[in-house]
């Protein structure tokens, strides 16, 4: 009887090592699978934990443009009149000693941007002096009080002892809501 079994138990142990082979082997082929999907769920998650990193300092690069927006717009001088500017001007000649033949004030308009609005004052003059007086008068326009002032056009004519400058420019003050508490004036440099 033991001969007889021989081959039934040979072929039942070629059926077991078929069927360990058949599991065994899709087992490895998943198990690889596994390990190169756990690689790359763990580099997209060190991606997604970098940007969720950068998410925390969002709102404090807000805060802090915020900070630096209201501080621009503090720079700008506040509702700022023709006589205002025109003060301005003339302080600046004076210290320039340049003679200040006429000025007038253009259009005044509006311009916004974002949720502010700024005046827009239009001024024309004419001036007299040295060539280096009417760069000094003209450095200190740009570098004075009148902080967003921008020159437009400017054009010099020689005449007999001195030059004639013809000056278009433009100075810009935030307007406010009444609703808006005013900020603090810009203090006079003299």
């Amino acid at each position: 009887m033991r001969a007889r079994s021989r081959p039934y138990i040979i072929a039942l142990a070629c059926i077991c090592l078929v069927i360990c082979i058949m599991l065994v082997v899709p087992y490895l082929q998943q198990s690889r699978e596994q390990a190169e999907l756990s690689s790359e769920i763990d580099i997209y998650n060190g991606v997604l934990g970098k940007r969720l990193e950068g998410n925390d300092i969002l709102p404090a690069k807000l805060e802090e443009a915020e900070a630096e927006l209201l501080a621009m717009q503090n720079s700008f001088a506040v509702e700022l009149s023709g006589t205002a500017i025109l003060k301005a001007v003339l302080e600046a000649a004076t210290q320039s000693e340049v003679d200040v033949l006429s000025a007038s004030t253009g259009a005044v308009g509006e311009m916004e941007v974002g949720e502010s609005t700024y005046t827009v004052s239009s001024i024309d003059l004419e001036a007299k002096g040295s060539y280096a007086q009417l760069l000094a008068f003209l450095g200190r326009l740009e570098q004075g009080t009148l902080e967003a002032l921008v020159l437009e056009e400017v054009s010099m004519v020689e005449d007999a002892e001195s030059f004639v400058a013809q000056i278009t420019f433009s100075v810009y003050s935030l307007s406010l809501s009444p609703q808006e508490p005013s900020p603090p004036a810009p203090a006079d440099s003299q």
